[in-house]
């Protein structure tokens, strides 16, 4: 999460395009594969995997499976 953040933070001062702002985001890229890794590995997980394997990518959460926005 400190990665993430500063990147973030380091993109707003010095650009997207920077090394230390890259550098930072792939960082934080590689620590969250890593920690998903170990907790795919743990029993109990501290974190419930299902979670991801859920999320439908460019739904809204909000709405009910099946509907839609025209009625």
């Amino acid at each position: 999460m400190i990665a993430l953040a500063y990147g973030i933070t380091r993109a707003g001062e010095h650009g997207w395009s920077d090394a230390v702002t890259v550098t930072a985001f792939g960082f934080a890229a590689l620590l969250m594969i890593v920690f998903l890794w170990l907790q795919a590995r743990r029993e109990p997980p501290m974190l419930p995997l299902g979670l991801f394997r859920a999320i439908a990518i460019g739904r809204d959460p909000t709405r009910p499976c099946g509907s839609s926005a025209a009625g």
